[in-house]
């Protein structure tokens, strides 16, 4: 695996590694057409703030995963669903700086809850919408220090 630094120019090859990753993991939360553009958008936001590190997750020389966090806040993670449980977001989430201690998950994606908290991170309480419609709920995680 080789992580490497997701550059302005990079936002349409994430949005469709995103697009990879979630499609069908998040099908029973998001009905409809695949935001995409939007999706893209941020990504071009994420790249383009200075307070983000992003990167692509690249396997064979094939993208197949995205990470970006802040100081404090772990952003994005995700791999497509032909690398879900071969240890790559295991792997990928063991780079994340341990100031990085908080994270925002939707409620009702079990896998990925279950994934963080096996991880060392817990539920802390805090709740908001999702950007995308219909909004579901996102909850905040929190790891304490190692």
């Amino acid at each position: 695996m080789e992580l490497r630094p997701a550059v302005p120019g990079d936002e349409g090859l994430l949005a469709s590694v995103e697009q990879a990753a979630n499609i069908d993991a998040l099908a029973h939360v998001f009905d409809g057409p695949y935001p995409w553009t939007e999706v893209r958008d941020r990504w071009v936001e994420v790249l383009t703030d200075p307070a983000v590190r992003a990167w692509l997750v690249v396997v064979d020389q094939v993208a197949v995963g995205y990470l970006a966090h802040d100081a404090t806040t772990l952003r994005h993670i995700g791999v497509v669903a032909r690398h879900r449980g071969t240890g790559l977001a295991a792997e990928v989430l063991a780079s994340v700086p341990e100031s990085v201690d908080r994270l925002w998950v939707l409620e009702a994606n079990t896998r990925a809850r279950r994934f963080y908290e096996r991880h060392g991170w817990r539920p802390d309480g805090r709740s908001q919408p999702c950007e995308f419609e219909p909004f579901p709920t996102e909850i905040g995680y929190s790891r304490a220090p190692h």
